[in-house]
């Protein structure tokens, strides 16, 4: 798997489309839910799309991906 993922993901970008629906119904979750831990492991981090939003609102964050760039991605634009 990880070899016909790494192929192809270099240039990935995930859509604003599917960031404008996940964020808002993400943030919904996280309201009504009642969490003891502060902690997310974002299994398929991919560029770390979600950690901004999840630091502000407190998350300790750990993200992981099978793409090596992914995650060299997630890093350059997330250096914490």
């Amino acid at each position: 798997m990880k070899e016909y993922f790494c192929k192809s993901v270099k240039n990935y970008k995930q859509s604003s489309d599917k960031a404008a629906c996940l964020f808002p119904a993400l943030e919904r979750t996280i309201d009504v839910l009642d969490i003891d831990s502060k902690t997310v492991l974002d299994l398929g981090c991919g560029d770390g799309i979600l950690y901004p939003m999840l630091e502000s609102r407190g998350f300790e964050y750990q993200g992981v991906d099978v793409s090596d760039d992914m995650v060299k991605q997630a890093r350059d634009k997330n250096p914490k």
